[in-house]
């Protein structure tokens, strides 16, 4: 957990250019979510199913 907040708070990601952010965190929640997408305003939503 220590790793991962490391890495989020190194990553670069000025308003209007989280790109690498969103990279990042989908990269991590990738093997815990069902679905996983970016929406219109660049959100990136992860759901899991119950």
């Amino acid at each position: 957990m220590k790793d991962l907040i490391k890495k989020l708070v190194e990553t670069t990601g000025p308003s209007g250019y989280e790109t690498q952010v969103r990279e990042l965190v989908h990269a991590e929640v990738q093997s815990l979510a069902d679905e996983i997408y970016t929406d219109a305003l660049g959100n990136l939503i992860a759901r899991k199913a119950a």
